[in-house]
């Protein structure tokens, strides 16, 4: 017993090896901090990631992959647009799960501007749901059928409402980030 005893008091940690007492002390403060964070904290976290990785969904199939899916020569525009009623369909359901993280993780949170955001996000899903992507693949189908389609603003309007929803997600991600700089977590 008196063996192992030793071997413990000399033994050194892998992750302070070659850092100074005050470092190595400032790395147990930061490790026990993070470690014994309370749920309000993760739920800050889990928050601030699930804004940022929508954020990026939004960014990277409404504001790149669109654009680009009908700049390509080789592509007809029937195909482009029934392409692009699949992909927003399903981003549409991809989004939804991220509303209900999000929702989570502000429920335990307890911050008024998150759930305003919360809210104002809900709604504009709700909109394009119900309302602008039924109409829009309407129009997609009239146009891959080779009737003719009236130029309508349901399009300008779910282009508003990704910008609006990306503005959102911006701020509760950079909300999150702030808190947990302040708080000496990230």
């Amino acid at each position: 017993m008196l063996a192992i005893r030793r071997a413990t008091e000399v033994h050194q940690d892998p992750l302070t090896d070659g850092l100074s007492n005050r470092g190595r002390e400032w790395f147990k403060r930061y490790m026990i901090h993070h470690l014994s964070a309370s749920g309000r904290e993760r739920s800050s976290a889990l928050s601030g990631l699930t804004a940022a990785l929508w954020l990026g969904g939004i960014i990277g199939v409404s504001f790149i992959a669109t654009p680009v899916k009908f700049q390509a020569a080789s592509l007809d525009l029937p195909t482009a647009l029934d392409v692009g009623r699949v992909t927003f369909g399903l981003f549409n359901k991809v989004e939804w799960g991220c509303w209900l993280l999000l929702a989570i993780a502000v429920g335990l949170e307890r911050r008024g501007w998150l759930w305003v955001s919360l809210g104002a996000l809900g709604v504009m899903l709700v909109a394009q749901t119900f309302w602008l992507l039924p109409v829009l693949d309407v129009r997609v189908e009239r146009i891959i059928d080779g009737q003719p389609a009236e130029p309508t603003y349901h399009h300008l309007a779910y282009v508003a409402l990704e910008a609006a929803k990306a503005l959102v997600l911006a701020l509760v991600a950079a909300g999150s980030l702030r808190r947990r700089v302040r708080q000496g977590l990230a």
